[in-house]
């Protein structure tokens, strides 16, 4: 079962331990207060399209998971567009757990570790990347949040960053810097753009809250 603003609904989700983010489909009817539109690679055509909420519980079985960030798909094909399930349970809450899995009685047991309900909301960072340095010396942008300063100042998804703040991202360690981002911290990005180069400037403002 889910909660979201007081209301409890029952739900059949598709456990997929390769998706990092759980998403309802595109099927699904909610209304929630504040959400952050996305844009992201994938899907079957290539982008994907949704918004993110949170939710206020999230139970499983006697396991509970408490105000949390779940996406919203807009896809219309592929998993994302089945009435048969409300979407897919990802990593983000799984790994609150330790898994045992008994394939022959097709059950799922969860045991709560040291992150369980620990969960940090970076509601700030934008947009994420993807490290294409080794094939052409840049950060590919796979993912952005629409109601940013990032993306009201020009950056947008398949931007590809080759230097931020004028060092180069073959300089930057992705994951380390990625972690090092902070709160109305100023960021300038150099990016390429169907072959043309250009600078973004922009602030990492706090753009979905949990209350």
């Amino acid at each position: 079962t889910y909660t979201i603003n007081k209301e409890e609904y029952i739900g059949k989700f598709i456990l997929d331990l390769g998706s990092s983010v759980t998403v309802f489909n595109s099927t699904k009817s909610i209304i929630a207060n504040g959400h952050g539109d996305f844009e992201a690679i994938g899907g079957i055509g290539g982008k994907t399209t949704g918004q993110t909420i949170f939710i206020n519980q999230f139970k499983l079985g006697k396991q509970s998971i408490y105000n949390f960030p779940i996406d919203i798909s807009n896809d219309t094909e592929g998993a994302l567009s089945s009435s048969e399930y409300d979407g897919l349970l990802g990593n983000d809450i799984l790994d609150d757990f330790d898994l045992i899995i008994d394939l022959k009685k097709s059950k799922l047991y969860l045991r709560p570790n040291k992150k369980n309900n620990k969960h940090k909301k970076f509601f700030y960072k934008s947009f994420s990347f993807i490290d294409n340095s080794k094939i052409d010396k840049s950060w590919l942008v796979s993912y952005i949040y629409l109601n940013t300063d990032a993306y009201r100042r020009g950056l947008r998804l398949n931007d590809k960053i080759t230097a931020i703040n004028n060092i180069s991202v073959e300089k930057l360690d992705r994951i380390e810097f990625y972690k090092s981002l902070k709160l109305d911290q100023e960021l300038e990005l150099t990016i390429i753009r169907a072959n043309n180069l250009m600078k973004i400037k922009f602030i990492l403002n706090k753009f979905l809250n949990a209350e």
